[in-house]
């Protein structure tokens, strides 16, 4: 039988015990949460999480492809007259996934056009033809709609990146990486014109975004809510854009910076004009 006795320790023996008595000293309890907070169980946990992240990313799965097994039982199941299973937990299963999809809920990517400008400037300059923010609005049309209707690739990795533009071009490598029912639509803040739009379709091309988001402008100061029937009507013209929308535009319209732009009376003036204005652009356009 083991009993506790009181030892009595010189100053020399003071020290920390070795590992081997540390052990014995110490309940299971103590090392337990010890070894939960050292930096190498911690280091451990991360490249343990970035693992298994980046392996669930690829192959993406599709909702389609997910559902077909299930699919496969119930039909098999109702076959077999088994409809109390049936009706149970695999219907409310196959109701939930077939309703939500596998990401519950799309993620809108928003980014501001100032943004987009300085990747194409800098896509310009890469390609020695010029300065696209130096360029007037029919250049900024005329170029994108060249490139798309080509479908060359106009960068590799040796484009310059600074930290901003490499932000924008990573977002659109995110895009590329992940199902795309994850996503909405992609929202240009502080659009001003057609450009904008365009200039995102090339990035979504430039990325290999392989089903491109819909591009939703965002309209916000009060000189861009009065030009953003006239900006609409342009885009509805170009024929590339009308055969990629589809028949379907979005377009939103900012009450909170208009507001702080132009006071909250002319704002709402302009919000309801332009909402009035849009709508028979769309009209006249089908």
């Amino acid at each position: 039988m083991v009993t506790r006795r009181k030892i009595r320790l010189t100053k020399q023996a003071q020290a920390p015990p070795p590992l081997c008595l540390s052990l014995y000293f110490y309940p299971p309890q103590f090392w337990l949460a010890y070894l939960r907070a050292s930096p190498s169980f911690v280091v451990t946990k991360i490249g343990s999480t970035v693992s298994r992240g980046s392996t669930s990313l690829f192959p993406p799965v599709r909702t389609d492809k997910f559902l077909e097994p299930l699919e496969l039982c119930y039909r098999s199941l109702c076959a077999c007259g088994d409809q109390p299973i049936v009706d149970g937990s695999l219907l409310d299963f196959l109701q939930q996934v077939s309703t939500f999809g596998l990401s519950m809920v799309r993620l809108d990517i928003r980014q501001e056009s100032d943004r987009h400008t300085d990747v194409m400037d800098a896509i310009t300059k890469h390609l020695e033809i010029g300065s696209y923010q130096e360029w007037s609005e029919e250049r900024r049309q005329e170029w994108p709609l060249s490139e798309l209707s080509g479908k060359r690739h106009l960068f590799g990795p040796d484009l310059p990146k600074i930290e901003e533009i490499a932000d924008v071009l990573e977002t659109f490598h995110v895009i590329t990486e992940l199902p795309l029912d994850n996503f909405g639509a992609y929202i240009i803040s502080m659009a001003t014109a057609p450009s904008d739009m365009l200039a995102v379709e090339l990035l979504q091309w430039e990325c290999h975004v392989k089903q491109p988001l819909r591009a939703v402008p965002l309209f916000e100061k009060l000189d861009d809510l009065e030009s953003a029937p006239t900006a609409v009507a342009r885009l509805f013209s170009i024929d590339w854009y009308r055969n990629r929308i589809n028949g379907k535009q979005e377009v939103m319209i900012g009450y909170s910076d208009s507001g702080k732009d132009a006071g909250r009376l002319s704002a709402t003036w302009a919000l309801y004009k332009a909402q009035e204005e849009l709508i028979k652009v769309a009209k006249d356009v089908s």
